[in-house]
């Protein structure tokens, strides 16, 4: 015997609200990310510095060797082109 949507209403909807947060948090990180890579002067150097100093009103994550490169490259992935079409 399968069961199917209508035989248990409303029973999906909790899953596809979690799956609406997850989306909305994930495009509220990636305009943050773009924000931050479109920084004038922002660098990997500048990025390390950053993710290596603690903040007071943050938590202290640390994240070290390749998972810091990867962070770093990926947000300056995010830069938009700064030279301007013709």
């Amino acid at each position: 015997m399968s069961l199917t949507r209508n035989e248990h209403p409303g029973r999906g909807e909790p899953v596809v609200r979690a799956i609406r947060e997850i989306a909305k948090f994930r495009c509220k990180t990636i305009s943050l990310f773009e924000h931050i890579a479109n920084i004038p002067g922002m660098s990997s150097a500048a990025l390390t510095a950053a993710l290596r100093t603690s903040h007071e009103t943050m938590p202290n994550v640390i994240i070290t060797g390749s998972d810091l490169s990867d962070v770093i490259a990926y947000i300056l992935s995010l830069r938009e082109s700064r030279t301007k079409p013709r």
